[in-house]
């Protein structure tokens, strides 16, 4: 929390020092090496610079395990010189340990209010979906959907809730599913990504 009084400045840095000591801490280290043993997929996050979406804090894993890419947005292009050399460098790694790639593209929007939207995209909420759906196929067109599989995840920030696309505009909306039981929810994502290798898929299911 803020301090009474305090300058905006002074409390960003006790924030970002806070969280940097929380980050280091033995038991946050472990706790991350436990779930990576446990979920080895590696995650990414393609976001615009909202400091509303927070996905370590929606999805309730580890700080650290889903790797975020920001941009002003979410807007990103894999002919980027520079954006595409540190996709190939996260991609490889990954594959050098035998391991899947996630990527979450993500759009982000409110129920509530337009204006509380994407000011990246001018609050067009179509037009920032357009632009996770072409930014996926780029990443389909360089690196495949078997071993790399970039999703389409839509975040409500009123709800900090996630949406997940298929490749024929099927949805699910977690917040609609928040009574339904692992196994239904893992039929569903199977279903919505029939291709999905069964590791991957036993990777994102702990997110939803």
């Amino acid at each position: 929390m803020r301090r009474p009084n305090e300058p905006l400045v002074d409390w960003l840095l006790r924030r970002n020092a806070d969280q940097a000591a929380e980050f280091t801490n033995p038991d946050a280290v472990l706790k991350r090496e436990q779930y990576r043993a446990r979920h080895p997929t590696a995650i990414a996050a393609l976001k615009c610079m909202d400091g509303r979406l927070l996905l370590p804090y929606f999805t309730q894993t580890p700080p650290g395990i889903i790797q975020p890419f920001r941009n002003i947005g979410g807007i990103f292009d894999l002919g980027w010189p520079f954006f595409s050399a540190l996709m190939k460098e996260w991609v490889e790694k990954s594959v050098r340990q035998g391991n899947d790639c996630l990527v979450l593209i993500t759009y982000h929007y409110s129920r509530g209010d337009t204006h509380r939207g994407c000011a990246g995209h001018g609050f067009d909420t179509a037009k920032a979906k357009q632009n996770a759906f072409e930014l996926k196929q780029q990443f389909v067109d360089v690196f495949g959907s078997s071993v790399v599989i970039p999703l389409v995840v839509g975040i409500e920030t009123d709800e900090d809730a996630l949406t997940f696309h298929s490749e024929s505009e099927e949805l699910f909306s977690v917040a609609e599913h928040i009574g339904d039981s692992e196994d239904a929810v893992r039929r569903a994502i199977a279903a919505l990504y029939p291709n999905m290798s069964e590791r991957a898929l036993n990777d994102l299911i702990p997110l939803v």
